[in-house]
C-alpha cells in the first residue's frame, strides 16, 4: 500500500528531528488506542497504519466523537506521541535460474505446437495462507517473532491459451463441507471442491478433476 510506505518512510526519516507536538485534541480516544496497541504488540499482533486508522475510526464511534479524522497526519502523530516506528523481519528471497525456465517453455511449445491454442489449457495453483500476519508492524519495542500459522486454502484456476474459456476454480481445504458456504453446494456456488488433511492438491484429486472435466 503506497501510503502505508509512506507514513513508514515519514517515520523512519522523522526520528533524528525534534517536534514540538501538541496534547492529542481527543485523549481518551489516544489513551485507549495506545493501550490497545501496547497489548497487540504484547501479543505480538502486527500492526500496519491502515489497521491503527480503522481502529481509531471504531474507537470514535463508541466514543461519540463525530469530528474525528483518522488522516495521514494524525496518524504520523499519534506515532511520534508514542514513539511507534516500524520494523520488518529479516527473510531471503529465492532466485530462479533463468535457463531453467526458458527450457521449460521451449518444452512446452514444442509439445503444444500443433494444438489450437483455444484446446491449449494451463492451471495455475496457490495457497491462500488466511491467517497470516502482515510483514510489518508498529511497536515501540522490539517484537519477538512467533510461529506462523500456516492454515490455508489451495486454489487452482484454469483457463485456455487465448483467454475464451475459462473453468470454474477448484478450492481445496480441510473441511469437508466449509461453514462460510451454508447450505449451498459448490455446484451452486460455480466452483470446484475437495478437501483433504493439508489442503492440497493431490494426483488423486487432479485426476478426478481431470476425469470430471472430460
Amino acid at each position: 500500500d503506497q501510503r502505508e510506505a509512506t507514513t513508514c518512510n515519514i517515520v523512519n526519516k522523522a526520528k533524528h528531528r525534534r517536534f514540538n507536538l501538541r496534547p492529542p485534541k481527543f485523549p481518551e480516544l489516544d489513551g485507549q488506542l495506545a493501550a490497545w496497541v501496547e497489548a497487540a504488540n504484547t501479543n505480538n499482533v502486527c500492526i500496519t497504519g491502515p489497521l491503527l486508522k480503522q481502529k481509531a475510526l471504531r474507537l470514535a464511534v463508541v466514543l461519540g466523537i463525530r469530528q474525528f479524522r483518522a488522516s495521514q497526519g494524525w496518524l504520523f502523530k499519534f506515532q511520534r506521541r508514542h514513539n511507534l516506528g516500524t520494523s520488518a523481519p529479516r527473510c531471503e528471497s529465492a532466485s530462479i535460474d533463468p535457463s531453467v525456465t526458458n527450457a521449460g517453455r521451449k518444452s512446452l511449445l514444442l509439445e503444444t505446437q500443433f494444438y489450437d491454442a483455444r484446446d491449449v489449457y494451463n492451471m495455475d495453483e496457490t495457497g491462500i495462507i488466511y491467517k497470516a500476519q502482515p510483514k510489518t508492524s508498529m511497536s515501540s519495542k522490539p517484537l519477538f517473532g512467533l510461529k506462523k500459522d500456516k492454515s490455508r486454502i489451495s486454489v487452482a484456476l484454469t483457463a485456455n491459451a487465448d483467454g475464451s474459456h475459462k473453468l470454474p476454480p477448484f478450492f481445496i481445504g480441510k473441511a469437508e463441507k466449509p461453514r462460510c458456504v451454508g447450505s449451498l453446494s459448490a455446484q451452486e456456488l460455480r466452483f470446484y471442491y475437495r478437501s483433504n488433511r493439508k489442503s492440497w492438491m493431490t494426483i488423486a484429486l487432479f485426476s478426478e478433476w481431470i476425469m470430471e472435466l472430460n
